[in-house]
């Protein structure tokens, strides 16, 4: 049943939208419904070039942030070895939201897939993640600051500068991704880009939960894979392991996730048995780890002095619930994308 302008509502619209999207509308045996929709060609476009303006910069933080490595600052050890990952998150970043936004522009079916995946990651990660960590942030700023050797602060700034980072962090992980999905996810526009764009795309070859699924553990194994040159530490059931086994053990879990991510894309029942095993161990292994683990050493370990090292242990000490928090839901989330996952049919059936 089509949902028509006015009468759910944008949110009803899109959480209607999310549903058909997710069971029955991406899947390529299943056509695309017929009926009277508005279409939202105009804001695809505007969406589009303020997606663009955001990758733009995003390309324009790039030498900002070498600059702002390369500075020195009390109590931290230079970090020359992060310039080039911390570009390339920027530069990577930057090119996508600029490819994502051209795909809006010209109504793709891709894109608004794309889209709607990656507003639901970060909108509920941001819903999990920000009372945590707007009070850590929050309530450690004063020590963070007399860390660093700076001045002495007001209490009045030192609360405007609280404020304004609560502020900040609610409307860059909820506010805007929360805009994104009610926008996206929209049956109007949903219907706008199947009018616009009728080939059927690679994002239509599994349902939406499953793709965003596969595109969050993806991710993950991209960034740890990029990461391992530089930082060789992997947290291993209550230790943290350092050195060339650590980087191998990286190598390792970013390979596997890889090959279990692609094969959940493709609706590989064993795939998302061997992602469901990973994400059960890791999530032991990180919760032993940051419950046991002298998470001051390992900041001590990559060359932080011994104040700047106490209070970075000391946040992440007071974050490490925030692990189980986001935790439990992905697991969640994984065990109800099971549905879609159809065990194979007996042979000469």
């Amino acid at each position: 049943m089509l949902l028509r302008e006015g009468r759910a509502g944008p949110l009803g619209e899109t959480i209607a939208g999310w549903c058909r999207c997710g069971s029955v509308q991406l899947h390529p045996m299943n056509p695309p419904v017929i009926g009277e929709y508005r279409d939202r060609k105009t804001g695809l476009v505007v969406f589009g070039v303020f997606e663009i303006i955001a990758g733009a910069f995003l390309w324009l933080m790039v030498p900002l942030m070498a600059f702002v490595l390369m500075a020195p600052r009390r109590g931290m050890p230079p970090l020359p070895h992060v310039i080039p990952a911390t570009m390339g998150f920027y530069g990577l970043a930057g090119t996508g939201l600029i490819w994502l936004g051209i795909g809006s522009i010209l109504a793709r079916r891709w894109a608004r897939a794309l889209w709607v995946c990656i507003a639901a990651i970060m909108f509920a990660t941001g819903v999990l993640v920000l009372p945590s960590a707007g009070y850590v942030a929050v309530t450690g700023l004063p020590g963070n600051l007399a860390a660093q050797g700076g001045p002495v602060m007001p209490p009045a700034a030192v609360a405007a500068m609280q404020i304004f980072t609560l502020c900040f962090m609610a409307i860059l992980y909820i506010i805007i991704p929360g805009i994104l999905l009610l926008f996206y996810a929209g049956g109007n526009v949903r219907r706008t880009c199947e009018v616009r764009d009728p080939q059927r795309r690679w994002t239509d070859r599994c349902p939406l939960p499953v793709l965003a699924l596969s595109l969050f553990t993806g991710f993950g194994a991209v960034v740890l894979l990029a990461a391992m040159p530089f930082f060789g530490v992997f947290p291993l059931f209550g230790i943290f392991a350092g050195g060339t086994g650590g980087r191998l053990l990286m190598l390792a879990y970013g390979v596997v996730m890889l090959y279990a991510a692609w094969g959940t894309y493709r609706l590989q029942r064993g795939a998302w048995w061997l992602m469901l095993t990973i994400m059960v161990l890791m999530a032991i292994s990180g919760a032993l780890t940051m419950w046991h683990a002298n998470l001051q050493q390992l900041y001590l370990d990559l060359g932080f002095d011994e104040r700047m090292a106490v209070q970075a242990g000391t946040v992440a000490q007071r974050m490490k619930w925030m692990g189980v928090v986001t935790t439990v839901p992905w697991l969640g989330w994984a065990f109800y994308v099971r549905r879609y996952f159809k065990p194979p049919a007996p042979a000469g059936g």
